[in-house]
């Protein structure tokens, strides 16, 4: 696990599918989802046995036997509650909205990279000396790269309720298909 000045955390789940695992599952719990728990009950001056419900999907790992016993056993007041399948963009306020918007960042700051590395042809460099590299390190650094500047995009508290959870009530115009929405977004 590796920390970044911005006090993001990236793990590598140690798979070619880049998964979760119960590992990671656990570290999310403990380092994230559990301390954030606790602080809300701090701030709403809430008994410390208060319980939480956590809405997640079924995916293989969450609804797993090992991952709900280690739940039980470590964070008894956190209560993991499963979407049904094929509900998860009329539950979950993030798959809905906020993820959509997100990846549709990352798609445009990539594509931005890669606009720029072609920009040897205008120095006059035949097409076929132009030379990206694509080395796993240059492609880790700019993944990164992409992650902060989406985050930085629509880390807003009004972009969020805008985007997740006006989605998640099923307007017939979404603001992650409205061009308008995403031309004022893509405003610097």
């Amino acid at each position: 696990m590796m920390e970044c000045a911005t006090g993001f955390l990236f793990e590598s789940s140690k798979m070619s599918t880049y998964w979760s695992t119960q590992e990671t599952m656990q570290h999310f719990v403990d380092i994230h989802l559990a301390p954030h728990f606790e602080a809300v009950k701090v701030a709403l001056g809430l008994s410390y046995r208060q319980c939480f419900l956590w809405l997640i999907d079924c995916w293989s790992v969450h609804c797993s036997k090992e991952f709900l016993m280690w739940m039980v056993e470590y964070h008894i007041t956190i209560i993991v509650i499963f979407v049904s399948t094929g509900l998860i963009g009329l539950s979950q306020p993030c798959d809905m909205g906020f993820q959509q918007l997100f990846k549709h960042f990352l798609k445009l700051f990539s594509h931005n990279n890669t606009v720029q590395d072609l920009t040897q042809l205008k120095n006059g460099v035949s097409v076929d000396n132009i030379k990206i590299d694509t080395t796993l390190k240059v492609l880790c650094d700019c993944t990164v790269n992409w992650l902060l500047a989406a985050f930085n995009k629509l880390n807003k508290p009004d972009i969020v309720k805008k985007v997740s959870y006006e989605a998640c009530q099923m307007l017939h115009d979404l603001p992650t298909t409205n061009p308008a929405f995403l031309t004022e977004l893509s405003q610097p």
